[in-house]
Order: C-alpha cells, then sequence, then structure tokens
C-alpha cells in the first residue's frame, strides 16, 4: 500500500457478558507499531472503544478509512458490538457487510475476531482484501498478528505481505497458540478444501452435536390457569393455545436433546440430565406433578369414557329440562317468544354447567387416586421424550380439568421441596435448573421468598412470561425491569437468575442474535411461539458440547 496517507480505524468491543480479552494490549501494541515505523508521518489512526454500531458508522461518515480493523469477539452469527447499555449486540452478517461495501476509500477490513471467516465471505464481495479468522483464536495470537501487520503497513508495504507478516510474527512468538486465519481477495470466498492438515486440526470437529460430560436435574413449573388456553402468535397461520405452543417447543427441545445424548453415548462420555415437572392452575387438583398427571390421564382420561360419560349426564339434564319444551311453545303463541328462548338459552348453559362439575366430579377422584398411585415422576431425557410424544392427547382429555387459577406460590413451594428431595440423594455436583412458564399474576400470594429458598439451593431459575402483546424487541435479556411492564412481568422478572459474565446461557442466546444487556436476567417476554422455543432451549444450553456453545472463547 502506497498511497501517501493511510487512514485506519480500529474499532474494540468486549461487551460486559462476555470473556475478558486484552484489548488495552493490543491497542498499545497497534500504537507502539506505528509509533516505531518509518512512515508513522503519513499514517493516521483512529481507535474506538466499547464500539456500537452507531459509532462505527459514524465514523465511516466522517473520515475516508484505508483500513478497518475490528478487534473482540466473533460467533457464528456474526461479530460482536456493544449496545447503547453495553450489553452484546449481534448486527446481522449482511447488513455489516453492505455498510463497508458502501465506502470505496476501503481497502482492507480486518476481523480479528473467532470464527469471522464467515463475516468476511460477505465483506470480500465488495472489498479488495478481506482477513478473517477460522475457529477460535488466542489473546496472544490476535496481538501479535496486530503487531506484525502494522509493522509491515508503517514500512508501506502493501497488504498481502502485511498479512504473511502478521502471520510470520504469530508463528515466531505465540507459535503454541490456536490461530488459523485467511486472507480473501475481492469476489473470493474460500471452500472446506481450502484447509491445510494443521488448519483442519485446529478446528472444531464437524458433526459433534453432544452434550459434555454433566449431572443436571431440570424442574418445570409450568402455569396450567385458564388464559394459557389462549391463542398465541406463531407461524402456522392456525390457532395455537399458549400451553400447546410451550407443549410443542419443548417436544422439539428434547427430540434436540435426545440426540445430543445418544451423540455423547457414541463418545462414551457420560451425561445425565433428568426432568420433572409441575403444573399450577388445575381446576380440581391445583398443583400436580406434570409428567404423572400425563401417566395417570393415559389410563383414567380416555375420549370414548369421557364421551360416555358425557352422553349419560346429557341424557339425564334433558329429561329433567324436558318439561320447558311445551310451555315454550305456548308462550310463543302469545308473543313471549324472545322471553322463552332467552329463558332457554340460560337453560342450557346451567345444564352444561352441571354436565361439565358432573364429569369433573366422576373423574376427579379417579385421576388423584391414579396420581398417588404414580408418585413423583423424574425422567431421564430419552424417557421424556417417549413420555411427551403423547401429551397431546393426555392434555386435549384433560382440558376439563385444568385452566383454573394461578396458584403460582403454591406450585413454587412443591417443587422446592421437590428439589431438596431430589437434590438429598443426588451427586453434589448436579446442576439443578428450573424453567418457569407463566402468564398471569399469582392469586395465591407473593412466591418471590419461596424463589429465594430455590436459589439458596443453587438453582439457576429462568422465566419466561407469554404476553400477547407487543414487543419491540423480544429477543433481549434486560438488567433491569422496565416501567412499562404490568405487575406479572415485573414479579417474573425478579424470580429469575442473572446471567453470570461469560456465561453459556449469554453464548446460547447470542447465537440466536438476542441481545444481552450488563448484569441480565433469565427472563424473557415471549409474544410468539418462536421466540418461547428458542428461549426455552436456555435451560439446557449449559450441558452442550464445547465445540457447539464456544462462540464466545477467549480468542478475539
Amino acid at each position: 500500500m502506497n498511497t501517501s496517507q493511510i487512514n485506519v480505524l480500529v474499532v474494540f468491543a468486549n461487551p460486559r457478558g462476555t470473556s475478558s480479552l486484552k484489548l488495552s494490549t493490543e491497542d498499545r501494541v497497534i500504537r507502539e507499531s506505528i509509533r516505531l515505523s518509518r512512515y508513522r508521518n503519513d499514517i493516521s489512526l483512529t481507535i474506538r472503544h466499547a464500539t456500537t454500531v452507531h459509532d462505527l458508522r459514524r465514523s465511516l461518515l466522517d473520515e475516508d478509512f484505508q483500513i478497518v480493523h475490528i478487534s473482540g469477539h466473533g460467533t457464528g452469527s456474526g461479530l460482536v458490538l456493544e449496545d447503547d447499555a453495553g450489553g452484546i449486540y449481534v448486527p446481522p452478517q449482511q447488513a455489516l457487510a453492505d455498510l463497508f461495501q458502501a465506502y470505496k476509500s476501503i481497502q482492507c477490513v480486518i476481523l480479528n475476531a473467532c470464527y469471522s471467516i464467515s463475516q468476511g465471505e460477505l465483506m470480500s464481495l465488495g472489498i479488495p482484501f478481506t482477513i478473517g479468522m477460522e475457529g477460535s483464536i488466542s489473546d496472544e495470537a490476535a496481538i501479535e498478528f496486530s503487531r506484525g501487520f502494522y509493522d509491515a503497513i508503517g514500512a508501506k508495504r502493501g497488504i498481502d505481505f502485511a498479512y504473511n507478516e502478521g502471520c510470520r510474527t504469530v508463528n515466531l512468538a505465540a507459535k503454541k497458540t490456536q490461530f488459523v486465519s485467511k486472507i480473501l481477495k475481492k469476489g473470493k470466498t474460500h471452500g472446506a478444501n481450502v484447509h491445510s492438515d494443521s488448519e483442519i486440526a485446529s478446528l472444531p470437529p464437524s458433526g459433534s452435536v453432544h452434550f459434555s460430560e454433566a449431572k443436571a436435574l431440570v424442574g418445570l413449573a409450568i402455569d396450567l390457569s385458564g388464559s394459557m388456553a389462549n391463542s398465541t402468535r406463531n407461524d402456522t397461520g392456525g390457532q395455537l393455545s399458549r400451553l400447546e405452543s410451550f407443549r410443542q417447543s419443548l417436544d422439539n427441545l428434547l427430540t434436540e436433546a435426545k440426540n445430543r445424548v445418544d451423540g455423547s453415548r457414541a463418545k462414551e462420555i457420560q451425561t445425565s440430565i433428568d426432568l420433572f415437572s409441575y403444573g399450577f392452575g388445575l381446576r380440581t387438583i391445583s398443583v400436580c406433578d406434570l409428567f404423572s398427571l400425563i401417566k395417570a390421564g393415559q389410563n383414567v382420561i380416555t375420549k370414548e369414557e369421557i364421551e360416555e360419560i358425557k352422553q349419560r349426564y346429557i341424557h339425564a339434564s334433558q329429561k329433567k329440562y324436558s318439561g320447558y319444551e311445551g310451555l315454550g311453545d305456548l308462550a310463543r303463541q302469545y308473543g313471549f317468544g324472545g322471553l322463552v328462548n332467552q329463558v332457554s338459552s340460560t337453560v342450557q348453559a346451567s345444564a352444561e354447567t352441571e354436565i361439565r362439575r358432573k364429569i369433573l366430579l366422576e373423574v376427579k377422584s379417579r385421576l388423584e387416586k391414579e396420581i398417588d398411585n404414580v408418585g413423583d415422576t423424574t425422567l431421564s431425557i430419552e424417557e421424556v421424550t417417549h413420555l411427551w410424544k403423547d401429551s397431546e392427547n393426555a392434555f386435549e382429555n384433560a382440558e376439563e380439568l385444568i385452566f383454573g387459577s394461578t396458584p403460582m406460590k403454591e406450585g413454587l413451594t412443591e417443587v422446592s421441596k421437590r428439589f431438596e428431595r431430589e437434590l438429598a440423594i443426588r451427586d453434589k455436583n448436579t446442576t439443578p435448573i428450573l424453567f418457569i412458564l407463566s402468564d398471569g399474576e399469582p392469586t395465591d400470594g407473593n412466591p418471590l421468598p419461596v424463589i429465594e429458598s430455590l436459589k439458596s439451593l443453587g438453582v439457576v431459575v429462568i422465566s419466561c412470561f407469554v404476553t400477547d402483546q407487543n414487543i419491540a424487541n423480544p429477543r433481549v435479556l434486560f438488567g433491569q425491569a422496565e416501567p412499562h411492564w404490568n405487575q406479572g412481568a415485573s414479579l417474573m422478572f425478579e424470580m429469575s437468575s442473572t446471567v453470570e459474565d461469560d456465561s453459556t446461557f449469554a453464548k446460547f442466546l447470542l447465537r440466536k442474535n438476542w441481545v444481552v444487556h450488563p448484569n441480565s436476567k433469565l427472563f424473557v417476554q415471549a409474544n410468539h411461539s418462536v421466540i418461547l422455543e428458542e428461549f426455552i432451549r436456555v435451560a439446557l444450553s449449559p450441558f452442550e458440547s464445547s465445540n457447539d456453545i464456544e462462540v464466545l472463547p477467549r480468542g478475539l
């Protein structure tokens, strides 16, 4: 690069919730390389820290840059920048590529971040030179690459030479660290066959879909109150109740989880993930072990049986109210038809209510007895997968028994007792996680003291508030409750656990292009089945293999 003036823009981003990087060291190294160079007076360096997309965009508007250097974290979904609150934001890859390609002055883009080669391929379609990284890279390798690259730029060498000098410097000064990079020329991409044997050895293995070695106990606390029968937004175009949306989401998660467990066993990795579930808000039992209910329902509640009971009570009601028919005909002849029709509708509604109540009373006693016989039901991933496949019919047949009030406190109390019983007999290294799904405020008091007792047991609490309200940014983890949230949402936010820095929970959501604010809670408001399905998968994300979750490794 022999232009008289070279303008370099370097942007750093290390949002809270990601692993700490040595960005200050890289900053110092780049400044030092240019300061010590022969042509330092011909190089203008602009450095931005804690960079947001707006900082980047405005910097490009202010000055014509020949080199743009982004250093920080990278994911399979794109490069990591910061949002206005210092949280994690992964801009769409194509949008970022379009931004750079709009500036003809840019000769080279350096993506000194892990897994950035896919982003580089998009940029290379409009940028003369794009440098990206394969897989994860270490702090030391990224720093040494920058040192060698800018030493060469300061000597007025070309981009090709500067790239190779950066690689040579890594080999000389950081040889034992992980570093695989590519330089892409305009209009060029690379395929899977371009890796050398040494490069392939350093890349994450493909096809390794499995869990890491882990022992986990996952509890589910599911709201079965009346509002869960309401429909939720979905991509099917049809009506889908909130409960059915959850059932389908969990079904998909369990299927994927079973495949991961199978993958772990194929690799002789010991993975043990067990689940239990409580439903609260049933009309008659109030709170019960949901897996036990499904088992019991399969034995005592069938469509045929409910239909037979219904017909029996309908026949009895018809006899009871048959005397109204002749009276109605006589009254209509004298102009009282409207009044009689109203009375008849009331009678019909009363009859239906009575029939429903009698069915409940008849089935309830048998169901409760069967649930007692079943007892606590804690199942492995494989066992739950098979049981949950049949849950659709069980919920349909039990519809008259669920959709009651919202005894959340009582339900969580039972969950807390269950965790105490289970953890007392399990390995001390067992990881306990609770996923709570609800769409209403508790009708039995404040559940926060119960939640604190759960957290004292080491239970990580994940909560999802299902709503039909419009959510401007549904894929966001917040660090504090928003003032416009209703009381139920604010309560469930307080109930949830805080996301730790460099958490696998945050890494998983980043892979789905979520935004993670500082000190975020594991809470979301879901107004669409897609958001619910993405968020429920968080419950098992800590147990994914390192190859699957390492979307934000320590490399730059």
